[in-house]
């Protein structure tokens, strides 16, 4: 690490406060238990977001604590510069296009998904004929099928059940398709002005788990605070001149299938899968 650490960027909803508690740790993300989520101190390969906070360094692995306190950011006891850093907070995301412009550009969204979407991610499972499939996949794909069907029925809480936890990686791939299925809904509500309160309630309180990571993400979807890349995906849905699948493929590299997980819950609350 360099005598003096540069600060790219920094989320606004992260709190004042000493962080010494680590959930995991890798090279390019370093995550801090906050609560019940993570606060995250990022290499410069992640983007910004409203509790990360994002390093000009390319392997962040060894920090091990940082407080915010009246400003100052010190990250490993050294005071970190952040004259020149982002503060990270979300303009107020409006609606530009009509409920059909919007549908059709999602739906063209969704058709580009489904000819890259791996084959053992959300998306790809839920479509799967289970006689392909056999083993883990096999018990995988029934489950997240029958939680698709309980969420049709408005069955949320059993629905929950069969994603919750369940699938591959340090966010398994069934929580990153409900943290993508209550963001979708957070964006339908706010695009569409319709009350999705009760429900994303339900969702949000019988998703989080003792996995903080995906909390983070399950909080964020939530309350419609997107990372830098769904930001930007979203600016995108609603412009007249932006074409929106640049953006949704930043979102699609995230992880082995992370990002596609993600995605498969989004299209799924727009009832696409």
């Amino acid at each position: 690490m360099p005598n003096t650490l540069q600060a790219i960027s920094i989320g606004a909803m992260i709190p004042a406060g000493n962080y010494g508690k680590v959930f995991s740790s890798h090279t390019k993300a370093v995550n801090f238990i906050y609560k019940n989520q993570v606060i995250t101190i990022c290499s410069r390969h992640i983007c910004a977001g409203p509790f990360r906070i994002v390093l000009s360094e390319s392997d962040v692995s060894a920090l091990d604590s940082f407080s915010l306190q009246h400003g100052i950011l010190q990250i490993a006891g050294q005071v970190c510069n952040t004259s020149t850093a982002n503060i990270y907070q979300i303009n107020c995301l409006q609606p530009v296009l009509d409920a059909q412009m919007r549908r059709i550009r999602i739906k063209k969204c969704f058709m580009h998904y489904l000819d890259k979407v791996p084959p053992f991610g959300v998306g790809a499972l839920l479509r799967a004929e289970e006689g392909n499939l056999k083993g883990f996949e096999l018990a995988l794909a029934k489950s997240y099928k029958q939680g698709q069907k309980l969420f049709s029925e408005e069955n949320y809480s059993e629905g929950i059940k069969c994603f919750k936890g369940k699938g591959y990686g340090l966010t398994p791939g069934g929580d990153d398709f409900l943290a993508g299925y209550i963001l979708g809904l957070a964006y339908r509500q706010k695009m569409g002005k319709k009350d999705l309160s009760e429900i994303l309630a339900v969702l949000l309180y019988e998703s989080l788990s003792e996995n903080y990571l995906s909390n983070t993400f399950l909080i964020q979807a939530a309350q419609l605070l997107p990372n830098r890349d769904w930001l930007d995906f979203f600016e995108a849905l609603e412009s007249n001149t932006k074409d929106p699948l640049p953006f949704m493929q930043q979102i699609s590299a995230l992880g082995a299938s992370s990002g596609y997980d993600t995605l498969s819950g989004f299209f799924a609350a727009w009832e696409m899968i």
